[in-house]
Formats: structure tokens, sequence, C-alpha cells
């Protein structure tokens, strides 16, 4: 196939990293695909994210439109209880 490139491991993981890491524009890019009737299944595809993400997006908006989704607030992982009586 003509235009056809081929990316070690590494280089692909460095790509990944780096589309993963650009939070505000991911994000950006999600809703517009959203805004344009794009199923989760084929922004996963097209953006890498998971569904998850997607559905997070989506919510941000109905919370609080362009700015929520932009801005985006970073969720607070909750740790039980037993799992700090376990590691101590």
């Amino acid at each position: 196939m003509d235009g056809y490139l081929h990316l070690s491991g590494p280089e692909r993981k460095t790509c990944l990293a780096t589309i993963r890491a650009a939070r505000s524009a991911r994000r950006a890019l999600i809703l517009v695909l959203l805004a344009d009737s794009w199923s989760y299944r084929q922004i996963g595809a097209a953006t890498f994210a998971s569904p998850k993400l997607v559905q997070t997006v989506k919510r941000d908006f109905a919370a609080g439109g362009v700015e929520r989704v932009l801005v985006g607030t970073i969720p607070t992982e909750t740790v039980a209880v037993w799992l700090v009586v376990v590691v101590r």
C-alpha cells in the first residue's frame, strides 16, 4: 500500500503518550465527534479513548458546557479503608 509506514513498539508508545498527554485537546476532539453523532466505538477507534473517557466528556458537557469539558475535573481515587490497612 502506498504511504504505508511502520512504527516500532517504543515509537508507538511515545506517540500514544503524547496524544494522551494533550488532555484538553483530546477531550475537545471527543466532544466534537459526539456532536457529529459518532458512536462511542467510533470515537474510541479514532482517538484511542476508552468508553469511560467518552462518557465522562459527555457527562461534563451536560454538567457545565464546553468550559467544564476543557477544564474538567481530575477525578480523585477513593481508597477503601481495608486497602489502607492491608498496605500498612
